[in-house]
């Protein structure tokens, strides 16, 4: 990362589209392929050879109703990630938001 690039003026604004289609690309998309081809394979998830040995790297440490859980801990991931970059200059509402998010999450798995 170029440091002297300030934000939000004409060098920066060149550089925006890559940066949304690098955030699209390896933040959305991937999990969300990999999301969509497990629901596809659901009911050969823990039963073929061939979707295990495909994809069971990504689920085989879950039983089957938290076989996604994999995606769900991306998204914990990129949720905190958001909250420590975007809330840094605010530390009061960032650590609110971190505890918020981190409750939010052990209510989850309680459940």
């Amino acid at each position: 990362a170029d440091m002297s690039v300030e934000c939000f003026t004409a060098p920066w604004w060149r550089l925006f589209p890559l940066g949304v289609l690098g955030v699209l690309l390896f933040i959305v998309a991937i999990p969300a392929t990999i999301a969509w081809t497990m629901r596809a394979h659901w009911s050969l998830l823990f039963s073929d050879a061939s979707v295990l040995g495909s994809y069971g790297s990504v689920y085989k440490l879950f039983r089957r109703p938290w076989a996604l859980m994999p995606i769900a801990l991306l998204l914990r991931k990129l949720c905190i990630a958001c909250v420590s970059l975007f809330l840094s200059r605010l530390a009061a509402f960032q650590f609110a938001a971190l505890l918020l998010l981190l409750l939010v999450w052990g209510l989850c798995q309680w459940h």
